[in-house]
């Protein structure tokens, strides 16, 4: 039941200090800012800025960005926020008795 939009990726930003892309979805297709992004392993980004036939997506890896997530093991809530790197997120705050 719940709808689902596929993209293709139409361009990267070449910003070293920015992770974005590009998508070939908008408003037509019933993108919204806000939209979560996702591939096969799971939370890419967000949609932060849409055009009629275009989308541009802020990667979870970017350093202004940062998400709020759940382990379902143990329920335990945190937030994980970019590092500038593609394969690395950062979570702050946690103490260290916290089973993660």
């Amino acid at each position: 039941e719940v709808r689902k939009i596929v993209a293709e990726l139409m361009a990267v930003d070449n910003n070293p200090y920015s992770h974005q892309i590009v998508i070939n979805k908008g408003t037509l297709q019933g993108v919204f800012e806000g939209q979560p992004v996702l591939d096969d392993k799971g939370l890419v980004g967000q949609v932060m800025q849409v055009g009629t036939t275009t989308s541009r997506v802020l990667l979870i890896a970017d350093v202004t960005h940062a998400v709020p997530v759940r382990i379902l093991r143990n329920n335990v809530r945190l937030v994980a926020s970019g590092s500038g790197q593609l394969n690395r997120l950062v979570i702050n705050h946690v103490p260290h008795s916290t089973d993660i």
